[in-house]
């Protein structure tokens, strides 16, 4: 499934130095699941020196990612 990334996203990605490779893997891998708003879903991955969530949704079979941020 493809992965696409808002603007939004880069940002906070640049910003919190999480790489697309992370996003991913907590996309594909991730150790919490919970929904959220409006059709959006969270996902969380512990890495060994933080936790990544993952804020997206999916639409026409595409995976559009809205946030990512450190917890």
């Amino acid at each position: 499934m493809e992965v696409v990334f808002s603007l939004h996203a880069k940002r906070q990605m640049k910003w919190r130095d999480i790489s697309e490779g992370e996003v991913k893997l907590t996309l594909s891998d991730f150790d919490k699941l919970e929904d959220f708003t409006r059709g959006q879903k969270n996902v969380y991955k512990q890495f060994p020196d933080r936790v990544i969530k993952v804020t997206f949704m999916e639409e026409a079979g595409k995976v559009m990612v809205i946030t990512a941020v450190v917890r």
